[in-house]
């Protein structure tokens, strides 16, 4: 029942009540999503799952999405949802000798997403996107989860799959044609420009701290 019950607040939240004009109560509405990801692993299983499937939530909501509150929201929700994985005692990380990246991407739900997320980086993200400051710290943070957990190699695997040199490229801008897409505005924010900014002005300080 808590399964089903978190899988429909999920969808209305990140689906529906995320485009409302009135975003007041958004917090309690993350909050209870919290507190539902965190009394049970199997919800955070089938978030992280839907995600690697289909990463709509995370164009839309951390890349994509103007409102700076929304995307922070989203950021710690992912996090906490991790955190909670990073806990059990299940691997959801392996780390064997040999293995392929194909291999250490699709062990788990968990890395499958993170793969997923990266892709990004490679095709349908642009530098000069000024909404990234909330992708690049989740990868941050997830990375500093192994500080707090010698079990769980987050930061190990990121440089398995050679995530930083991944992250350099985007930066310094080597793939030349990267596709456009359209920016997508909240109701609140749909007048703003989409600004084309220097690359210092790019750089999130989260992307900083990783390829420093």
């Amino acid at each position: 029942a808590n399964h089903k019950a978190v899988i429909l607040a999920s969808c209305f939240v990140l689906e529906s009540f995320i485009h409302a004009k009135e975003k007041k109560s958004m917090p309690n509405w993350i909050d209870y999503l919290m507190k539902k990801f965190s009394s049970c692993l199997s919800p955070c299983e089938w978030l992280l799952d839907h995600m690697a499937e289909d990463d709509w939530w995370v164009q839309h909501i951390l890349i994509k999405c103007p409102n700076t509150t929304i995307r922070q929201m989203f950021q710690r929700l992912l996090i906490m949802v991790i955190t909670q994985l990073s806990k059990a005692s299940k691997e959801y990380i392996a780390l064997g000798d040999g293995m392929s990246t194909a291999e250490l991407c699709g062990h788990s739900c968990l890395t499958r997403f993170i793969a997923k997320l990266l892709s990004n980086l490679e095709c349908g993200m642009r530098p000069t996107n000024k909404y990234l400051t909330e992708y690049f710290t989740f990868l941050f943070e997830f990375a500093k989860l192994q500080d707090s957990n010698a079990d769980f190699p987050s930061a190990s695997f990121l440089n398995a799959i050679n995530t930083t040199s991944m992250v350099v490229k985007f930066y310094m801008g080597s793939k030349s044609s990267q596709p456009d897409y359209v920016e997508i505005l909240s109701d609140e924010d749909d007048d703003e420009e989409v600004l084309v900014m220097t690359p210092d002005e790019t750089r999130p300080t989260a992307l900083n701290k990783m390829v420093s």
